[in-house]
């Protein structure tokens, strides 16, 4: 973890933070969260919340079938007028987020030996109810 301004980053190489429940505990009290997560089937889940409310969250590997898809997925205001590409998505998903965040993403933080925290599992955290998964 580490700040930029008074932004705090989290860097996971897992996850915790494409959680919507998550995005709504981080953004209370007028706080805002954003998140970009790959997975290791190469899809994508880009999500932001502010004061605690999921204001959009979508996959933008989609986006490119998107007119064939039924229903057609939807972008987020705060997503609109990005043009996503298939071989460019990670890097136009951290610009949406330094659009939106207003912090410029450092490379470097990929790099950089962080402090390690070992997160609960969702399970034990929110118990077995679907709803911390629903934005």
């Amino acid at each position: 973890m580490l700040t930029a301004g008074r932004h705090v980053i989290a860097i996971e190489w897992g996850y915790h933070g494409s959680i919507p429940e998550i995005a709504r505990r981080t953004s209370a009290d007028g706080g805002e969260f954003f998140s970009v997560h790959r997975n290791v089937n190469a899809r994508y889940q880009v999500m932001h919340a502010l004061d605690g409310r999921v204001d959009g969250m979508f996959d933008p590997f989609e986006l490119e079938y998107a007119a064939s898809m039924d229903p057609e997925p939807d972008v987020p205001a705060w997503a609109e007028g990005v043009a996503f590409h298939m071989e460019s998505l990670c890097a136009e998903s951290f610009a949406l987020m330094e659009r939106t965040m207003g912090v410029a993403v450092d490379p470097g933080w990929m790099d950089m030996a962080l402090r390690t925290v070992r997160l609960t599992s969702p399970s034990e955290l929110f118990g077995p109810s679907e709803a911390a998964w629903l934005p």
